[in-house]
């Protein structure tokens, strides 16, 4: 985009009269300089982008403020976003459970057969990861360790499986049920 003579004096100037004041605030609020300097920057950008509104504005300084304030706050939520996927990440493993086959022959002659069913409509690690749950309960927090997922990952694979089996075994999710909301 190319910038009038006017426009280019009225960025620089808003530059050096607000640039201090908001990489402050940023620092403050997000405990990190070379981030704050970043988010500062994409403010300035947002602000070329929008330059006609900008100028139109009784109060630039306002605009630029509202809109550091909006991505501080947009950036602050990914960072612990962020921080929460790196962090299931790094718990350590859980050991396999034990006895499982016995257990799911038990449990299939409860169902009367019905576990097979599954069994056939789902993969290996599918059919792991809902033995695990259902029948082990394990939490998510488990599950994520186990499989090496973050706890979000574990909701969205328990969700697609729901969805396999309604799609190929629609009978069975009654049997499911009870152990739905862990």
């Amino acid at each position: 985009m190319r910038m009038t003579p006017e426009q280019d004096s009225f960025v620089k100037t808003l530059f050096e009269q607000q640039f201090q004041t908001m990489f402050l605030y940023a620092r403050s609020a997000l405990r990190n300089a070379a981030l704050a300097e970043d988010v500062v920057q994409d403010c300035f950008l947002a602000l070329i982008h929008r330059l006609d509104e900008v100028m139109a504005h009784p109060r630039p300084e306002l605009w630029l403020m509202a809109t550091l304030h909006n991505k501080v706050l947009k950036c602050s939520a990914l960072r612990a976003r962020d921080n929460a996927v790196f962090l299931s990440y790094s718990l350590p493993d859980t050991p396999e459970p034990g006895g499982l086959d016995q257990a799911l022959s038990q449990v299939d002659e409860d169902w009367g057969g019905e576990l097979k069913r599954v069994h056939q409509a789902l993969s290996q690690d599918e059919f792991r990861f809902l033995i695990r749950q259902v029948l082990d309960g394990a939490s998510h927090l488990e599950l994520a360790q186990e499989f090496q997922l973050s706890v979000y990952g574990t909701k969205k694979k328990r969700q697609r499986i729901k969805q396999k089996l309604h799609k190929k075994l629609p009978d069975i999710l009654e049997k499911l049920k009870g152990n739905d909301e862990k």
